[in-house]
């Protein structure tokens, strides 16, 4: 019990220095240490009414767990702004639920690539470029079958746990956020360091008000090609229909992508990611190889 409270201690820390530390890190891709799940603190009574989200506009206040059918998790006003678990659990169990038994990781290289782009379009490019993909192919697939309304419940804690039940949902939650499991924490930190979503004064994950500006352009790449309006009018993809919004925001030309709200100003040019690319595949083969060559070779 006591070693679990120590984590949870760390990771408190760990989440709140994330973003302080600019994703600078070793041997991982990512955050230091991504099993920062339980930045729990100690939350006030729920208040109604008075908050200052509400005079957000209306995408501004999409809350992520309402782009799916899972139930919203009680607002608890935060003295600091953290992250509310029992929110980032029921992301976990959606994403779980509609994409779990489709969703494939990417292989390694893939993998490396992604984030070799968000670390140079964020500036922070301190990290491992031969890092590997630590997850298994549907790595969020079981997990919808282990997290349900009694989790949530006991995840909403008022300060530590104070039962057993409550240490047991902590404890599972933070295996099941890890990054050797599901990445979510990682994908949620690198969104809200790129400022497609920000978290409310009550630890809640949502949409920012210019989130369309933000996104890079492997989500613009995959949404002409699946998920937009007109490749999937009847949104098999399962795509919320604020996310395809995006289609009406971005054009593509075939210099490159522009905003619709400034269709002269290419932004995103496939010539210069497609330089981008090869080098970075050169880099990382050549890292793979220094890493692994002996092994590799047999030599």
């Amino acid at each position: 019990m006591k070693r679990f409270e120590q984590q949870r201690r760390n990771w408190a820390r760990q989440w709140n220095a994330a973003f302080d530390a600019g994703y600078k890190t070793g041997t991982k891709p990512h955050t230091e240490n991504t099993t920062i799940t339980e930045s729990i603190h100690r939350k006030g009574p729920e208040e109604k009414g008075n908050s200052k989200d509400e005079d957000d506009d209306e995408l501004d206040n999409v809350a992520l767990f309402e782009l799916g059918e899972a139930a919203p998790p009680k607002r608890r006003n935060v003295s600091t702004i953290t992250v509310d678990v029992e929110c980032v659990a029921r992301i976990l169990h959606f994403a779980s639920k509609r994409w779990g038994h489709m969703y494939r990781e990417p292989n390694d290289v893939d993998y490396a690539w992604r984030w070799e782009l968000f670390h140079g379009q964020n500036g922070t490019s301190e990290w491992d470029t031969s890092a590997k993909n630590p997850r298994r192919a549907l790595s969020m697939e079981n997990a919808r079958f282990v997290l349900d309304e009694k989790v949530f419940e006991n995840l909403r804690v008022d300060g530590e746990p104070q039962t057993q039940e409550q240490t047991e949902a902590t404890v599972l939650v933070s295996v099941l956020l890890d990054q050797a499991r599901s990445g979510l924490v990682d994908e949620l930190l690198a969104l809200q360091r790129s400022g497609v979503v920000r978290i409310d004064s009550y630890g809640v994950f949502r949409l920012s008000s210019t989130w369309f500006t933000n996104v890079d352009v492997l989500l613009l790449e995959e949404m002409i090609a699946c998920w937009s309006k007109e490749m999937d009018p009847r949104g098999k993809y399962g795509v919320h229909e604020t996310l395809r919004t995006l289609s009406t925001k971005w054009i593509r030309y075939e210099e490159g992508w522009a905003l619709t709200s400034s269709p002269n100003d290419i932004i995103y040019e496939p010539d210069e990611f497609a330089v981008w690319r090869a080098a970075f595949e050169t880099k990382h083969e050549e890292k793979v190889d220094d890493l692994h060559g002996v092994g590799r070779f047999g030599l």
